[in-house]
């Protein structure tokens, strides 16, 4: 090229005489051709002529550069085209060069297209150009400074400062500003969507305002209505609608991103769903995922058909089946499991199992079922009211009614409500702390029962046994015993063994036995139907059968069948039968008797002790240990 400069410094062009001869090119050797109307060319300075073939090129005239078949300048509007079937129309400025059939056309000043065949830059398309490709458009109306690099069928309409490079059935349009898109087909970005970017892919679209947006890859993506600073990234049927800005889909199909769900993503699965201004929220994965209604900053990972909706704000599912926190559960979480619900309860937790619950009625203040945790188990359930209570394991266990800081542990069907308050149950199968016994505690057993504001009492296995209004009172094992408004009182064991209004007092085994009224501090060791009635404190019945003890403090009745004592206090009955001590204080009553020593008579009937008697069938009384009376 230098040679050739060299070489043209030394060269002085003398135009023809004939008008319509045409300059064609210059050697290597710095000769220039020139055509002449029969069609020959003559060397200037050096002489001779040859033909013009076809495919040579004429740059001028006499009058300044002019045209050929395959070479045109327009000198007017400063146009240049080179190639074969172009057309360009009122576009001063302008130029095609090579390429074939391309149209440039209606004021689009200043642009270019190089290459291709059959694209088109129109209808004030300036400052814009399309390099290579086919059939590729710039219908601009006004706007301009676009461009479109190779591909097929590409469009770009009324748009500012865009590209579409390569591609095909690519589109750009409707006021679209320094917008970009690169590579993949069918893809459009459009309708006052600035600053936005499509890179490969098919089908994918952004439109309506969604400014600085983009996707890459991926098919039949969505970026729509005013979702800004947004991008999807590969994936199938992917989209970002309705002001979701600063929002991102990462793979995956069918997922969804809308209706004012600012900063937050939905990474892989398929048909999972961030909706209703949930802000800074994520979907990671799995299959029909819903994260809905101001429920922001939390997340689902992973599961299938999980929820979470409605201001349940900072709460989170991680894997599991049809699981749901909503309405106001903040600071959740459930893992795993299926058919898992937390409503109105925040700071909670579902740890697996299947539908478990934590759930406050909505006429409860939605902090009072706060705290709470179930893990594991089938059906089990939290609610209303009782906040930082937890179930482990077990059957269809249930915490409710502001039995607040409760536990249930394992077993089945066991329940603690009605302001069961700091009470637990372990295991078992349906029993039961309720109506405002707090502290309370039963362990094992079947249909066991505390309540009636039963504080700091306990059941220890056995069946059906019943404490109420019976504080720090507690039944070991055993099978329907009750204790009623006696505190501090214990039945360990046996069968319908009962303890009314006698606090301190205990049974111990045996079968129907009963401590009553006011006999505080008394006791019933084994034995049958044996009864410790009114005012009969500091008294025991140990084993035998049928007694009947009243009115007697620190008395007791040991090993007898059907003997009563009444007003008897400090006194005893030993054995027997039938035996009856009334009104006799500080007497023994027994029906067999020996006693070692002297025995004199007084009176008749009385005797002292003073050698050894033996009273068989007969029954002695002995009084204050001194005097026997036997009758």
């Amino acid at each position: 090229m230098a040679g050739i400069i060299q070489q043209l410094t030394n060269i002085t062009l003398t135009a023809t005489p004939s008008v319509g001869s045409y300059l064609l090119s210059i050697d290597l050797d710095g000769v220039l051709k020139y055509k002449t109307d029969t069609g020959t060319i003559s060397p200037v300075g050096f002489g001779g002529s040859t033909n013009v073939d076809v495919d040579e090129i004429a740059f001028g005239s006499i009058s300044g550069l002019t045209s050929s078949n395959n070479f045109t300048v327009d000198s007017v509007d400063s146009n240049l085209i080179i190639g074969n079937s172009h057309i360009l129309i009122n576009s001063p400025n302008s130029s095609i060069i090579g390429g074939d059939g391309n149209y440039l056309l209606y004021d689009s000043c200043r642009s270019t297209i190089m290459g291709g065949h059959y694209n088109k830059i129109c209808c004030d398309g300036c400052d814009s150009s399309i390099i290579g490709g086919c059939l590729n458009v710039i219908y601009d109306t006004g706007a301009g400074i676009n461009s479109i690099v190779g591909g097929s069928n590409n469009y770009i309409g009324n748009s500012l400062y865009s590209s579409i490079i390569g591609g095909g059935n690519n589109q750009m349009y409707a006021t679209t500003f320094c917008s970009s898109i690169i590579g993949g087909n069918n893809n459009t970005i459009y309708d006052h969507s600035y600053s936005s970017s499509i890179v490969g892919g098919s089908l994918n679209t952004i439109e309506c305002c969604s400014k600085n947006s983009s996707i890459i890859g991926g098919m039949s993506n969505n970026v729509v209505n005013f979702s800004c600073y947004s991008s999807i990234i590969g994936g199938f049927t992917n989209s970002i609608s309705c002001s979701s800005n600063f929002s991102s889909i990462i793979g995956g199909e069918y997922n969804t991103l809308s209706d004012n769900s600012v900063s937050s993503s939905i990474i892989g699965g398929a048909t999972n769903s961030i909706s209703g201004t949930t802000s800074f929220s994520s979907i990671i994965g799995g299959f029909q995922n819903t994260l809905s209604d101001y429920s922001n900053a939390s997340s689902i990972i992973g599961g299938q058909s999980n929820t979470l909706s409605c201001y349940s704000s900072h709460s989170s599912i991680i894997g599991g089946f049809c699981n749901t926190i909503a309405t106001q559960s903040c600071n959740s979480s459930i893992l795993g499991g299926c058919y898992n619900k937390i409503y109105y309860s925040k700071f909670s937790t579902v740890i697996g199992g299947f539908t478990n619950s934590i759930i406050n009625n909505d006429f409860i203040p939605y902090n009072v079922c706060s705290s709470s945790t179930v893990v594991g188990g089938l059906g089990n359930t939290i609610r209303d009211g009782s906040a930082g209570s937890t179930i482990m394991g077990g059957f269809y266990n249930c915490i409710s009614y502001y039995s607040a800081v409760s536990s249930i542990i394992g077993g089945q069907n066991n329940t603690i409500y009605l302001g069961g308050n700091k009470s637990s149950i372990i295991s078992g199968e349906k029993n039961l702390v309720n109506y405002g016994s707090e502290y309370a505690s039963i362990i094992g057993g079947y249909c066991n029962t505390i309540t009636q504001a039963s504080d700091w009492s306990t059941i220890v296995g056995g069946s059906y046994n019943t404490i109420y209004f019976s504080c720090s009172s507690s039944i070991m094992g055993g099978l329907g015993s009750t204790m009623s408004n006696s505190c501090c009182s214990v039945i360990l064991g046996g069968c319908s063994n009962s303890i009314y209004e006698a606090s301190n007092s205990s049974i111990i085994g045996g079968r129907s036995n009963q401590v009553l009224y006011c006999s505080n501090q008394s006791t019933i060791i084994g034995g049958d139907s044996n009864i410790i009635g009114t005012s009969s404190q500091y008294s025991s019945i140990i084993g035998g059968q049928c007694n009947y003890m009243s009115d007697s403090n620190s008395s007791s009745i040991f090993n007898s069948i059907g003997s009563t004592m009444s007003f008897a206090c400090y006194s005893v009955i030993l054995g027997g039968q039938n035996l009856a001590l009334n009104n006799q204080c500080n007497t023994a009553l027994t029906q067999h008797l020996w006693i070692a020593g002297s025995v004199s008579p007084n009176n008749g009937t009385n005797f002292g002790i003073n050698g050894t008697i033996s009273v068989g069938p007969q029954v002695a009384c002995l009084c204050n240990g001194i005097i026997f009376q036997v009758f």
